[in-house]
């Protein structure tokens, strides 16, 4: 800046403290003119706290179409933007922050565009806005754009697993690795989903609130792949669940994470749980009760002597109750069953309970369905984990036996998760009550079922 660019400037700030913004606003304007580009760019920021102010949006204007032209390196407008946006001046952030993009044209100036309609709700005009901030940007502002299509974009799987392979990790801050992680999880090649397993074990790394979550959601999607994990994705796994920082959560993560290794994902219900027996201390004892399950002889697990707190006490119960219906004998299923309730497992289910579950509400005998789905409200009106196969497993038995509630309730729960489908079922479903509603008078219930459903879509 010039002596004399400087002088006018301080001339123009002396009126403003001394007269006010209104004489401010006026000479600072007056300065737009100035040969000195340095001088206008702060007569500009100067004029625009004046604005503010006044609330003058015709001088915002004329100030956004000065800073337009400007050239060079001139800063401070970001900061009076990000200003306006907490003060909630959407037309007035919107155009000061076009104005710098153009002066800037480069991927900084257009990312502040896009925060700006993103803080705005104007989604759809964020992304376009990211778009060419990418376009236009270094590696990190590549993979921040990316990242926000995945957290804004509504994409499909396909298309959010081919848009985080696209995004440079060593460009990328954790936060937006975890975003990258989450979404290779959903590809269909496990070589693919290793590689998210990967990062979630590189966050895991560090002892924070990230580090955590990547521990959590590497076991959550070892409890949704069930039989189906494959040897790949469990070796990644297996690392990030060993960085968990207490020692028995550690313990009891890894004991679980081999039972599932050993499954075959061919097998039979019988199968899994020999696995599951011989992956516990002294599990190869109980395996004896798995052959005679094979021959489909009735045994009663209370020979075995196991404490109902014991964790193969449920999922004993569990393949008993399988093998009775197996048999055709949904007597002995009652009564294995109701065993199975008073021992009131919790926390992480053994995989053969929710099966029992499942078969027991599906059969014919309304006595053995009733029990089966009182046992199944139980446990989900309580915190435990998932069903191996997901919430959306439970689906065909609420719908035929459950309650409306309950079966809307687990729809929400697959919905939340991100199990394939789940989403398409749930907007399925409050449509169909939306417009049972409408038919029957209710149309305040009916217009709280569509409007959630139209959220969703």
């Amino acid at each position: 800046m010039s002596v004399f660019g400087d002088v006018g400037i301080a001339a123009a700030a002396r009126l403003e403290r001394s007269l006010g913004p209104t004489v401010g606003l006026r000479a600072y304007r007056k300065l737009f003119s100035d040969d000195d580009a340095s001088v206008r760019a702060a007569a500009v920021l100067a004029a625009v706290r004046c604005a503010r102010v006044l609330g003058d949006a015709a001088a915002i204007a004329a100030s956004a179409q000065c800073w337009r032209n400007l050239r060079g390196n001139h800063r401070g407008m970001s900061d009076v933007v990000r200003a306006l946006v907490v003060e909630g001046r959407q037309d007035w952030a919107t155009d000061l922050a076009e104005a710098e993009a153009h002066r800037r044209r480069d991927g900084r100036g257009h990312y502040l565009v896009a925060r700006v309609h993103l803080a705005f709700g104007r989604t759809s005009d964020a992304l376009d806005a990211f778009d060419r901030a990418a376009r236009l940007g270094d590696a990190r502002l590549k993979a921040t754009a990316a990242i926000m299509r995945l957290r804004h974009g509504k994409l499909g799987d396909a298309q959010a697993v081919a848009l985080a392979r696209t995004v440079d990790l060593e460009a990328s801050t954790r936060p937006q690795r975890a975003w990258v992680a989450d979404a290779l999880l959903h590809a269909p090649s496990p070589f693919i989903r290793a590689k998210g397993l990967s990062i979630l074990g590189d966050l895991a790394e560090v002892p924070d609130a990230l580090g955590r979550w990547a521990i959590e959601r590497a076991a959550r999607h070892a409890d949704g792949a069930g039989a189906r994990l494959t040897w790949v994705e469990a070796d990644r796994i297996a690392v990030a669940v060993g960085r968990h920082p207490d020692e028995d959560a550690r313990s009891a993560a890894g004991a679980a994470l081999e039972a599932l290794r050993r499954l075959d994902p061919e097998g039979t219900e019988v199968d899994a749980h020999r696995a599951l027996l011989q992956s516990w201390p002294e599990g190869d004892r109980y395996v004896e009760l798995v052959d005679a399950l094979q021959q489909g002889l009735e045994v009663h697990p209370e020979v075995l002597n196991l404490e109902p707190r014991h964790p193969l006490h449920a999922a004993t119960l569990s393949l008993s109750v399988v093998a009775a219906l197996k048999r055709s004998d949904p007597d002995a299923a009652a009564t294995h069953l109701q065993a199975l309730g008073e021992g009131e497992a919790r926390g992480r289910l053994p995989a053969p309970v929710w099966t029992a579950w499942l078969w027991a509400a599906s059969h014919r005998d309304a006595d053995l369905r009733a029990l089966a789905l009182k046992q199944l409200r139980r446990a989900l009106a309580r915190p435990t984990s998932p069903p191996p196969r997901g919430y959306l497993s439970l689906e065909p038995a609420l719908r035929r036996g459950g309650d409306g509630d309950e079966l809307l309730d687990i729809l929400r729960r697959a919905t939340a998760r991100g199990e394939p489908g789940a989403c398409e079922m749930l907007v399925r479903e409050l449509a169909t009550r939306g417009w049972a509603s409408h038919a029957e008078g209710d149309r305040h219930q009916a217009a709280a079922w569509l409007r959630e459903a139209k959220l969703l879509s």
